[in-house]
């Protein structure tokens, strides 16, 4: 059985399974092994990058906006 087969029935399976906890603790293992990809600073859109820097000046002058309107600005990022 290869890799796509082994996935395909392992679909079938979980599409079929209702019982909450065996989902959740399949959810729980499968999670584990999926790890974020971990993006470095040169990965940011130059857009992001000088929001980012423009952000920590405003920081550092005392200039800040609320988490809510952080939010709505990068809400096309997420």
């Amino acid at each position: 059985m290869n890799t796509a087969e082994l996935k395909s029935d392992l679909y079938g399976l979980i599409d079929k399974t209702n019982d909450i906890s065996i989902l959740k603790a399949l959810k729980v293992l499968l999670t584990k092994q999926v790890k974020p990809k971990k993006l470095a600073w040169d990965d940011f859109p130059e857009a992001l990058k000088s929001d980012i820097e423009e952000g920590l000046t405003e920081i550092e002058n005392d200039e800040v906006i609320t988490h809510k309107e952080a939010m709505q600005k990068y809400e096309k990022w997420l």
